[in-house]
């Protein structure tokens, strides 16, 4: 699902210890840190083009993709061993980024003395902490950047906002540091619409888990439970027009006869990135709902008016985390602009899904199995396995079958192009390659780990992971202030690439599973709305709002939530 045409970066990671020991004075050059393997490839991020811009460096990510292909070339070359070092400290050159250091903290005495207002200095520069991101702070790892542009940099990651407004310490970090996760830039929307989040009241039959106070808990089951519902939590909606422009500007494209780029297809959403700002936006036509209705002008979350007609992008207040500390859109884009944040990508849905998925054990668990159940569930793993060594009917290799144990689904004419040499490519290249023993060796090896998977309940099954939406058209309507109903009922799902096989029924799991509960049987359904609505959302499953699925799924969100089904 990832699709990123920026170019990763260098950095320094460097353990605590090691600080400690040099008195926090620590000099290191780059290829002893990376012998250490103490330099990490880094998903460039809003931060790091920040850094970039303070510091004028200029480097374009096409000079970048040029001396990786020219290294490339070069090492298909004989004696070109001195040039091809010289390029490759130019690659250095270009993507070390030596003002973000990431310092993996041992103890917490470590810690307090990093943040005691004493100097952090690495190779002659000082360091102070910048943020602490949600996975960062599980690895004990916090990001530090050189002094001299800190107070610059923390300014523009403030965005301007009101800070009178308070938050939560813990998520306000949180919401801060979404700005060092690994983004696409791409074609700004001419504006955008920010609205309160959707909620309808519902009841439903539930299991109730509560504290006991006695360092227990009680689970009752009680009927007709009232809820809140928000039906569309962390995800919005995107024009069809611009959700086109942004697979060209994330190289899903094709040249037409007069080499214009043209969008292989548009996707069904998007993972978005921006000032506080994260969520999902789905390909939705929602200014045809205005032509439905006659209606154009929706009220935003600031109290101003404003035509959909105009809009790109429409987005929730759950989206955009620190919304109340401005006073208006207008200024919240403003700002934005004006330090340097934009709409990025950070994963962006594919064209069609996967037929096939692996399982595991706990999904499998809750199962009371026969004997009966669980050989029909092994067998497409088995004669997988058989058809790849030999072992079915005539004892003859499946050629077929032995690509997908090599390389799954990842044979397509893109994947063959971009792959190295190696003797997968040779076996695609010639179909005699399989008979050959090396290869027979490394299929056989790959066969043992897969056997040794399969007792641990990793087999294949008619499956995909996918992304969860809303009711986008039950959005609609909320934002009109119109009766909310949804296109789908409390029981109703809606799945483009199940309904395309005939298959209404399927089973959702959330990982990881904590109770046998968190398995969701769904009923696909299509109608005329969905058939107008959702023709651009064939790559998720679009959840309604009127039950306590995302409950089941363990408090599921849609703001990048995928399970397998």
């Amino acid at each position: 699902m990832s699709k990123s045409v920026v170019n990763q970066r260098l950095i320094y990671k460097i353990h605590s210890t090691k600080f400690r020991v040099k008195d926090w004075n620590l000099n290191i050059d780059f290829n002893e840190a990376r012998e250490n393997e103490e330099i990490v490839s880094l998903g460039d991020s809003i931060v790091l083009r920040m850094i970039r811009r303070i510091n004028k460096n200029n480097i374009s990510e096409k000079e970048i993709t040029k001396t990786k292909k020219k290294i490339k070339s070069l090492l298909k070359k004989k004696n070109k061993q001195q040039e091809v070092k010289e390029w490759k400290q130019k690659l250095i050159d270009q993507t070390l980024e030596t003002d973000y250091l990431q310092i993996v903290f041992d103890t917490i005495a470590d810690w307090n003395r990093a943040n005691n207002g004493e100097p952090v200095v690495f190779n002659g520069k000082e360091y102070v902490r910048l943020i602490g991101t949600n996975n960062g702070i599980k690895a004990n790892t916090v990001v530090f950047v050189n002094k001299e542009i800190y107070e610059n940099l923390e300014t523009r990651l403030n965005n301007g906002r009101d800070k009178k407004v308070k938050y939560v310490p813990a998520k306000f970090e949180a919401y801060k540091a979404l700005a060092c996760s690994c983004s696409t830039p791409v074609t700004q929307p001419n504006k955008i619409l920010v609205i309160q989040d959707g909620v309808v009241n519902i009841k439903d039959d539930v299991l109730r888990l509560s504290d006991n106070g006695k360092g227990g808990f009680d689970l009752k089951e009680v009927d007709n439970y009232e809820i809140e519902r928000n039906f569309t939590d962390g995800c919005g909606m995107i024009s069809p027009k611009l959700a086109e422009q942004w697979a060209i500007d994330l190289g899903v494209y094709t040249l037409d006869d007069e080499g214009n780029k043209q969008a292989l297809y548009i996707p069904t959403g998007f993972n978005i990135r921006n000032f506080s700002t994260k969520g999902m936006v789905f390909a939705f036509p929602y200014v045809e709902y205005g032509d439905e209705i006659g209606e154009y002008l929706v009220e935003d979350c600031w109290g101003d008016m404003v035509d959909i007609r105009e809009v790109d992008l429409i987005l929730t207040t759950n989206m955009v985390k620190l919304w109340a500390s401005f006073k208006s859109c207008d200024e919240f884009m403003k700002k934005c602009k004006r330090n340097w944040f934009e709409f990025c990508v950070a994963k962006i849905l594919p064209m069609e899904l996967e037929p096939v998925r692996n399982m595991n054990y706990q999904f499998l668990q809750s199962y009371d199995f026969t004997d009966e159940d669980i050989q029909e569930l092994i067998k497409p793993t088995v004669d997988n396995i058989r058809g790849a060594i030999g072992l079915q009917e005539g004892n003859d290799i499946d050629y077929g079958k032995m690509l997908l144990f090599l390389k799954g689904n990842k044979i397509t004419e893109q994947d063959f192009i971009k792959e190295e040499s190696d003797y997968v490519k040779a076996l695609m290249v010639n179909k005699e390659m399989m008979k050959d023993p090396f290869i027979k060796q490394r299929v056989h090896k790959m066969i043992k780990k897969k056997i040794n998977d399969s007792k641990k309940g990793v087999i294949q099954v008619n499956g995909n992971y996918s992304i969860i939406s809303g009711d986008l058209y039950a959005l609609c309507q909320f934002m009109f202030k119109k009766e909310v109903t949804g296109c789908l009922k409390a029981g109703e799902f809606y799945a483009r690439t199940w309904l395309d096989k005939g298959v209404n029924k399927i089973v959702s799991y959330r990982a990881p599973m904590t109770i046998h509960n968190n398995i969701v049987k769904m009923n696909l359904v299509e109608n005329e709305i969905t058939k107008k609505y959702f023709r651009y959302m064939t790559t998720c499953t679009v959840l309604n709002a009127w039950d306590t699925t995302v409950d089941a799924l363990n408090g599921a969100d849609f703001d990048r939530f995928c399970r397998l089904i």
